[in-house]
């Protein structure tokens, strides 16, 4: 394999490394808003 190659890949998988995290704390976040969101609506009810 080329040096290029190589690096082209390594970028690639770091690029990756990278979006996969931010796209797992965007859903974690979100998840958490929705869950207090329900929480409080819940106890509105009561």
């Amino acid at each position: 394999m080329s040096l290029s190659f190589r690096i082209i890949t390594i970028i690639l998988i770091v690029i990756s490394v990278i979006l996969a995290g931010f796209g797992w704390f965007t859903v974690h976040d979100e998840r958490e808003t929705l869950r207090g969101l329900l929480d409080k609506q819940g106890r509105d009810i009561s």
